[in-house]
C-alpha cells in the first residue's frame, strides 16, 4: 500500500480527488519530489490552510503547474525560514504572483524587524522572569542576584521573518506574507497577526543561545499538549550536542507573570508545523547542503546540480539572526 493510498479511507471526497490527482503526477525528473512535498503539507497544515491547500492543487492545470506550485511552497517558506543566504530572488507560482497585491503584502520591514529589540528583550526578560523559558536558567546579567544556573539568553522568535536590505525586499516580503496567510488563515483571522505584530512579546520567547538557534533553525519546536501553556518538546536533531541544553521531561511550561502577554499558541503551532514539514520532506538538510556549498556554484552546476543552485538563489527571506539582542 502506497503512502498516499493509507491515507485515503479517512479524508472527504475532495481531498480523495486531491491526492489522486498527486498519485498521477509524472516527475518532471529523478529529483522531482513534488509529490512528497505537497503530501507533507497536506497531512500537517491546519485545516483552513489544507482547504487552501487542495483549491490550489486542483486548481492546477498540469504536472509543470503542480511542480511549480510545490516550489514556490519550498522556495517562498519552507527555505527562507531555515537557512540566511545573500541573493534576492524568489520564485512564486501563479496564484502567488496575483495574490501579491492584495491588501497588506507590500511591506517596508528593514525598521520593522530591528527597531525596539533591546526593549523586546527587555520586556520578554520581565515576562519571562530573566530566565530562559525553556531550561529555567536564569539570563547571565542577573546571575548575581541568584545562586541558581545562568545561562546568556537570547530573544528568539517564533516565526523569523526575514528583513533583507535587497532593493526587491518588498516583492519577496510580500510573497512570504501571501504564503503565510495562504497556508495559515488563522494569522489574520484569528488573532490579526501582521508584520507589525512581529517584534510583540507574543512572538518571542527568552532562550539561552544554544537553544535560540536550534529554534531558529526549527531544529526542535513546541507542541500543545491538553493543558494550556503547557508544551512538549519535539527535537528533530537528537544527536545534535546542544540537545543536552534541552529539559530531560520534556515539558515546557509557560506563567502568566504581569500584563505582558504569553507566547502566542497559534504562532507556536505554525513554527510546530513548518518543523514538520521541514524534516518530513528533507528540506531542512537540502537547505543546509545548499548554504554549505553556497561558494562551489561552479563546481555544482558540472557535476549536474544546477537547481540547487538555483534553490539557494531564491532563499532571499531568510531570517537575520545577526545583531539580536
Amino acid at each position: 500500500m502506497s503512502q498516499l493510498d493509507s491515507y485515503l479511507s479517512s479524508i472527504s471526497s475532495v481531498e480523495q480527488q486531491t491526492l489522486q490527482r498527486l498519485e498521477k503526477y509524472t516527475p518532471l525528473n529523478e529529483k522531482d519530489d513534488t509529490r512528497r512535498v505537497l503530501l507533507a503539507f497536506l497531512e500537517n497544515l491546519p485545516q483552513d490552510g489544507k482547504a487552501n491547500l487542495i483549491d490550489d492543487i486542483l486548481d492546477c492545470p498540469g504536472d509543470l503547474a503542480l511542480n511549480r506550485h510545490a516550489r514556490s511552497l519550498v522556495e517562498g517558506l519552507l527555505f527562507p525560514f531555515r537557512v540566511q543566504p545573500k541573493t534576492p530572488s524568489i520564485i512564486a507560482s501563479e496564484r502567488f504572483r496575483k495574490e501579491a497585491t492584495i491588501e497588506n503584502v507590500s511591506l517596508r520591514l528593514d525598521d520593522l524587524w530591528l527597531n525596539n529589540q533591546k526593549c523586546l528583550k527587555a520586556a520578554c526578560l520581565r515576562r519571562d522572569r530573566r530566565k530562559c523559558l525553556i531550561t529555567g536558567a536564569f539570563d547571565t546579567t542577573y546571575a548575581a542576584k541568584s545562586d541558581a544556573q545562568f545561562t546568556p539568553t537570547k530573544c528568539a522568535p517564533i516565526l523569523p521573518i526575514a528583513l533583507g536590505r535587497w532593493e526587491n525586499k518588498e516583492r519577496c516580503t510580500s510573497a512570504i506574507w501571501v504564503l503565510l496567510d495562504r497556508c495559515f488563515p488563522s494569522l489574520r483571522s484569528s488573532i490579526s497577526f501582521t508584520p507589525s505584530s512581529i517584534n510583540t512579546p507574543c512572538n518571542a520567547i527568552t532562550m539561552s543561545a544554544p537553544l535560540h538557534d536550534m529554534f531558529g533553525r526549527f531544529n526542535f519546536t513546541l507542541i500543545a499538549t491538553d493543558k494550556p501553556h503547557v508544551y512538549q518538546i519535539r527535537n528533530f536533531t537528537p544527536r545534535d550536542t546542544l540537545s543536552i541544553h534541552l529539559p530531560r521531561d520534556g515539558l515546557v511550561k509557560f506563567e502568566q507573570n504581569g500584563t505582558y502577554k504569553l507566547p502566542c499558541p497559534l504562532l507556536l503551532s505554525i513554527h510546530a508545523t513548518i518543523a514538520k514539514i521541514l524534516h518530513a520532506t528533507g528540506k531542512a538538510k537540502e537547505a543546509d547542503r545548499v548554504l554549505k556549498d553556497k561558494d562551489m556554484q561552479g563546481a555544482l552546476a558540472r557535476d549536474g546540480s544546477t537547481d540547487i543552485v538555483r534553490l539557494l538563489s531564491v532563499t532571499s527571506l531568510a531570517y537575520r539572526r545577526l545583531n539580536q539582542p
